[in-house]
């Protein structure tokens, strides 16, 4: 073999065994890849914190201290609080859910240990509250009915100045369980609800002609609700009810020393 020819089929050699190499090299980074699947089975980070409070990502944050009344199913409450924290993440709002206890008295005879380990799973539920805390409340129907209210209202809001604590929304889970009677999701109804009064909280009891602060919600919102569809904002919803966070996330004495600091400037 000359010389010439003796290079080139060692440059060809060469070559070849390179292109292996390297295809081996991307066969095992996509075996490597590819080991670990995603599955609806993996553990995922909870949307929703017993009795202990997460560390938000956003400034705009509310806490909602949930008082389960009605006695819903853990499963079915943690599904309604995720439909109403999409809603609310949607205009820029970080929900931090709180499930308190719901029973005020405790019992005398009650087991001194199981006391202190309820103590310290809801020890959150008995911190102080800001102004960006809201206490919720879900009513059984001999709750609700004790309220002032029309008969065909989902929930109320109470109307609180922004710098009060502890403002207090009900949702009347009585009429939840009705509307589930005509085929419609409790889970994600319960969940447009707890946002609609969350937003009545923060700007008021008015309602809009659409979105889903409307003051009735029609089969065709309800069918939508119920097939994993959002309501949303209507307008300029989205930007009022951010900026009204906000506003309620700012300490009072913040808000003191800026007004001084603009008398000053």
């Amino acid at each position: 073999m000359e010389l010439g020819a003796l290079r080139r089929a060692i440059y060809k050699t060469f070559c070849r065994t390179l292109a292996l190499i390297l295809a081996l090299c991307l066969f095992l980074s996509l075996r490597l890849g590819a080991a670990e699947p995603f599955s609806e089975d993996k553990p995922r980070i909870p949307t929703t914190q017993v009795g202990t409070r997460s560390t938000p990502s956003s400034e705009a944050t509310l806490t909602l201290r949930v008082y389960n009344y009605a006695r819903l199913d853990a499963a079915s409450l943690a599904a309604s609080e995720k439909v109403a924290d999409a809603i609310l993440q949607n205009v820029g709002i970080e929900a931090v859910w709180l499930d308190c206890p719901a029973a005020e008295a405790k019992s005398k005879t009650a087991n001194p240990k199981t006391s202190s380990a309820e103590a310290v799973k809801y020890s959150d539920c008995d911190s102080e509250m800001g102004a960006n805390d809201i206490v919720l409340r879900i009513l059984p129907r001999n709750m609700a009915v004790k309220l002032r209210r029309s008969n065909d209202s989902l929930g109320s809001a109470q109307s609180c100045p922004e710098t009060e604590p502890a403002c207090e929304l009900n949702v009347f889970y009585h009429r939840v369980d009705e509307l589930a009677a005509n085929g419609y999701r409790p889970d994600r109804i319960l969940g447009h609800v707890i946002a609609h009064e969350v937003a009545h909280v923060l700007l008021g009891p008015r309602h809009s002609d659409d979105g889903i602060l409307r003051a009735e919600w029609s089969s065709s919102d309800l069918k939508r609700i119920s097939l994993g569809m959002h309501l949303g904002f209507a307008g300029d919803q989205s930007t009022q009810l951010r900026l009204a966070v906000l506003r309620r996330t700012v300490p009072p004495v913040d808000r003191a020393s800026a007004r001084a600091n603009l008398l000053i400037h």
